[in-house]
């Protein structure tokens, strides 16, 4: 039987192989037409997920002509932000992971919970986790994360998130984490999604979704 991760990732798959093939039907102009265009920050960043795909984030868009230069990464960064004020926490961390941002001190949590003498392990259960025992870079660290999620951002980011507040309740509440010898952040995950989903009754494509929407 598929699990619920692996379920999860076909669905995401698929929708992004139907999403990119229609946006690969219609011209360069006509995609920054309809970025510019919509009111839709789901559309807007289909389009520019599938440009900074197919044409890199230094291709010069030319919406910016003749006076500047107006790339693909600058409007990534223009539509990071706006998600933020707007608090679109789903396209936050996807954006935030394409724009390889970092939730700050990442090492040093890390390092916080080894010191602890807590292992960590990122990736879903039972064949995508990846182990760390040993304090690591930043660098390292979201190399070893992005290669467990396979380049998918917003597990990255949500993952270097519970890191983040691992450490902070090991710090506060140690004693959450008595005779815990390996903290699984992907079982973690996959833990919360099923509560959320059990919660709101939502359908099991949806689950991760969810997940990814909710507020830091």
């Amino acid at each position: 039987m598929m699990s619920r991760r692996s379920s999860s990732e076909g669905v995401s798959a698929h929708l992004r192989a139907v999403s990119e093939l229609r946006l690969d039907q219609v011209t360069d102009i006509e995609l920054l037409t309809t970025l510019q265009e919509t009111d839709s920050m789901e559309e807007q960043g289909d389009i520019l997920h599938y440009l900074s795909v197919h044409k890199g984030f230094n291709w010069d868009t030319g919406l910016g002509r003749p006076n500047s230069v107006i790339t693909v990464r600058t409007l990534f960064e223009n539509f990071y932000e706006r998600a933020c004020k707007e608090h679109r926490w789903g396209l936050v961390r996807h954006f935030a992971g394409a724009l390889g941002k970092r939730v700050e001190d990442l090492a040093k949590c890390v390092t916080d919970l080894l010191v602890c003498q807590k292992q960590v392990t990122v990736g879903i259960p039972p064949h995508g986790e990846q182990l760390i025992t040993r304090p690591l870079s930043n660098k390292e660290l979201r190399d070893i994360i992005s290669d467990a999620y396979r380049g998918d951002q917003s597990m990255a980011m949500l993952t270097q998130e519970l890191i983040a507040y691992l450490a902070t309740f090991i710090q506060t509440d140690p004693h959450l984490f008595h005779e815990m010898l390996r903290l699984r952040v992907g079982l973690i995950m996959e833990v919360m999604e099923f509560e959320l989903s059990r919660a709101m009754g939502s359908k099991d494509q949806d689950n991760f979704e969810l997940l990814f929407n909710l507020s830091p």
